[in-house]
């Protein structure tokens, strides 16, 4: 029986040492993938017009920067916006769910031509949100706040300047 006892006490220090490692383990691989995040996300870059206007913008790459976008934010600083870079060329449709602030949206083919805008685009709160989609195919889409379109006076075939990362 005391035989039966020791076993059990050794397993049971080594069930919480195993759990203590796992979850020490755990913790570290989270940091890890956390500040790879990190380094991988773009650092901001200027988008000018012809010119030589510009804004600085955040870059969204994942499908998870796309789904989130500039949702939940109360506002967007003065001469900044959001890139988006798709992965191939096509009709990349938006909406405002979530989003508190009026937004322009502004897509570009692979030369970075201005294909279709739309402006002022409202806040959404509710779950029946319009979706805005190009006439043509676009590989980026520029959100800013409302009245850039109007103020750089853009229309389609406009070209904007930027330079994308390495």
């Amino acid at each position: 029986m005391e035989r039966w006892k020791s076993h059990t006490i050794i397993g049971r220090f080594l069930s919480k040492s195993f759990l203590v490692t796992l979850i020490v383990l755990l913790v570290l691989a989270l940091n890890a993938q956390a500040q790879s995040a990190q380094h991988d996300k773009l650092p901001p870059i200027n988008i000018c017009n012809e010119r030589g206007s510009c804004i600085l913008v955040e870059i969204a790459i994942t499908p998870e920067e796309w789904a989130t976008g500039l949702m939940f934010r109360d506002r967007l600083p003065k001469g900044t916006g959001m890139l988006f870079l798709f992965p191939s060329p096509d009709f990349w449709s938006f909406w405002m769910k979530n989003v508190k602030i009026p937004l322009d949206i502004i897509w570009m083919d692979n030369t970075k031509r201005i294909v279709h805008i739309v402006t002022n685009a409202k806040p959404c709160l509710i779950d029946a949100c319009p979706e805005y989609t190009p006439m043509k195919k676009a590989i980026y889409v520029l959100e800013s706040n409302s009245g850039l379109a109007k103020k750089w006076k853009l229309k389609i075939g406009d070209r904007l300047i930027f330079q994308l990362p390495k």
